[in-house]
This record gives C-alpha cells, structure tokens and sequence, in this order.
C-alpha cells in the first residue's frame, strides 16, 4: 500500500483496500455458512467485527469511489456523498465496541 500510495491517489488506494477487506469479511460469512459448528453470535467477536467492516468498506468503496467524481460535477450533492464517511466510521466504531464487550469463551468459530 505504501509503493502504491506514492504514486495514486489517496482514494483509489482506499478503494482498493476496501475492496480487499468486503473480500475477506464475504469469505469468512462463507466459512461460517458452509460450517458445521453452532454460532452464538451474541458471543462471537469476530463475527461483529466482520459485519462492521464489511459495510464500512462496501460503503466506503461508493463514497470514496464516487465522491470525487460527484465533487466535480455537483459541489452539494458531492458534500452529502463525503458526509457517509463519518456515519460509516461510527457504525465502524459500534461494531467494535460490541465485538469486544462480547465474551471471548465461545465454544464455537473464533
């Protein structure tokens, strides 16, 4: 990220970031689909925090993906792309929050 980020744009590094992370929280919502085990998820922190990032980085790959180019045509619908970045960062945050009050002895997935 460092080689690439030298030479693009901050936003289309982020993008493709964020296109990494939706792929590997869709892969671990698979792993958990195709097991075997029982869930709780009320006691899974992994499982949150995956439900936290995925929508972050699905949301952030439109936000970041879309806002400059919605900035050049329309400054005030472009403003109000840019202004679900920090709604998305707070779900982010709570998702967070509720993975690590959860209990870490879960006899299931970790």
């Amino acid at each position: 990220m460092i080689y690439l980020n030298g030479f693009n744009e901050f936003h289309v590094v982020f993008v493709v970031r964020s296109m990494l992370m939706a792929t590997l929280s869709l892969y671990f919502f698979l792993k958990i689909y195709r097991s075997d085990e029982i869930l709780e998820i009320n006691r899974s922190p992994l499982f949150w925090l995956s439900i936290g990032l995925f929508l972050f980085c699905t949301g952030s790959i439109f936000t970041m993906g879309l806002g400059t180019s919605i900035m050049r045509f329309n400054s005030q619908l472009g403003y109000l792309v840019n202004m679900l970045n920090p709604i998305l960062n707070i779900y982010l945050y709570i998702m967070f929050i509720v993975s690590f009050s959860c209990s870490r002895q879960n006899p299931g997935f970790y």
